[in-house]
């Protein structure tokens, strides 16, 4: 097959043409600021990051009341400022989670700068799977979204009285114990350059499951005693001396009789006529 000497001249002026577009390609990912190469990460975070202005930091730690000996956590932990103030100013201790690598050395590096990094780390891993259950104060600068999924874990999980503070975002139904709005001037985001903090108390779980059982176990017990013995029952319930009836039986023993008596004003059906008994029962089947 013959070959045209300008064929093969323009198949190499196509081949020099894709080389130069591969060699432009890599010299421009070189030299691209960091800051636009940093993108690609940031897609990837449930949440931008955004500094919390350091008054604004006080304020949270001021407000969840920290102390000495206190295990704060801090979800979406940022440049670490919020646990590195916890354990300055306050002697607290724990740990910081967060997605983005650079954040996680930046943190690490500052905490051994002031000295704290004995008591404070910080974590490069996903808030989500994040086992937070031992924090007495949980400390968060989240999306909405992101605080609305994370309440059930932090409501099954955490400790009753534990204190937990959100930068500018609620939780919903949750009601906070205290909220306060502050001038916050440096903030980096919004028009208006104010912050809204959030304090809840993780409330107690054992006293209403004790009474949810108490209350499971008494209704059981009431099914088997009317199942054991389903021909008293239904002779009270019709107010007639069956075989099992006795003149203690036939005064309205039952809790379900007093309670349609007490509540409906008819007196026992034992000792009312025939048209009274049929109002009573009337009565007593739409009792639940």
């Amino acid at each position: 097959m013959a070959c045209h000497p300008e064929s093969f001249d323009f198949a190499q002026d196509k081949l020099r043409e894709g080389s130069a577009v591969r060699l432009l390609a890599l010299v421009a990912a070189l030299v691209m600021p960091s800051s636009v190469l940093a993108q690609s990460i940031d897609k990837e975070l449930d949440t931008p990051y955004v500094p919390t202005p350091q008054p604004i930091v006080d304020r949270m730690l001021e407000l969840a009341q920290v102390k000495p000996g206190d295990t704060v956590v801090d979800l979406g932990s940022g440049d670490g400022r919020i646990m590195i103030t916890a354990a300055q100013k306050y002697g607290a201790r724990g740990f910081g989670v967060e997605l983005d690598p650079r954040l996680v050395r930046r943190s690490n590096d500052e905490a051994r700068r002031v000295g704290v990094a004995d008591r404070v780390k910080f974590l490069q891993q996903d808030l989500f799977k994040t086992d937070f259950h031992e924090a007495n104060v949980l400390t968060l600068y989240l999306l909405p979204d992101v605080n609305m999924a994370l309440r059930p874990r932090i409501l099954a999980e955490l400790k009753p009285g534990t204190r937990v503070v959100s930068h500018d975002y609620d939780m919903g139904v949750w009601r906070p114990e205290a909220q306060e709005t502050l001038p916050a001037p440096d903030k980096a985001v919004g028009a208006r350059k104010e912050s809204t903090v959030y304090l809840w108390i993780v409330p107690a779980k054992v006293e209403f499951r004790r009474r949810s059982k108490a209350r499971g176990k008494s209704k059981s017990a009431s099914a088997e005693k009317r199942a054991a013995s389903p021909s008293r029952w239904s002779s009270n319930i019709r107010g007639s001396q069956g075989p099992h009836a006795s003149p203690k039986a036939a005064a309205c023993p039952s809790p379900k009789e007093d309670f349609a008596a007490t509540s409906s004003g008819l007196p026992c059906p034992a000792a009312s006529s025939p048209a009274t008994r049929s109002i009573w029962s009337g009565a007593l089947r739409a009792i639940p």
